[in-house]
């Protein structure tokens, strides 16, 4: 798919914030949820 990048943080929080992905995960449905910072991700990972 052109334009299209899996790794971009804006595409996993439309993905997860989709009704259907948050009651297949057992996850609250009624929040807005939101991609880890890719920062923060390499702090935890330097720590």
């Amino acid at each position: 798919m052109a334009g299209y990048d899996p790794c971009m943080e804006y595409y996993v929080e439309a993905y997860l914030n989709t009704g259907e992905v948050q009651e297949a995960l057992h996850a609250r449905t009624n929040t807005n949820w939101l991609a880890c910072p890719r920062t923060r991700y390499m702090l935890y990972l330097s720590a």
